[in-house]
């Protein structure tokens, strides 16, 4: 899966878990995962629903990345 941080926020983008296990699911396929590393350091709170401008924040700063060519 990929992801992106942004302060305390983990953004991770795709429709499946990554972590310490074989990843499932489809990079880039939502629904999307959001979490509060500073309350949630083992990911298991997705906080989406409760914090949709900045999900929509950090997807559009992403975006902006992979669209310049500067993520690998």
């Amino acid at each position: 899966m990929f992801s992106i941080r942004d302060g305390k926020w983990k953004l991770v983008v795709g429709d499946g878990s990554g972590g310490r296990e074989k990843p499932t699911g489809t990079p880039f396929e939502k629904p999307y995962h959001l979490f509060d590393m500073t309350k949630d350091i083992s990911e298991r709170s997705n906080v989406i629903d409760k914090n949709p401008e900045i999900a929509a924040r950090m997807e559009a700063d992403l975006e902006r990345i992979r669209t310049s060519g500067m993520s690998r």
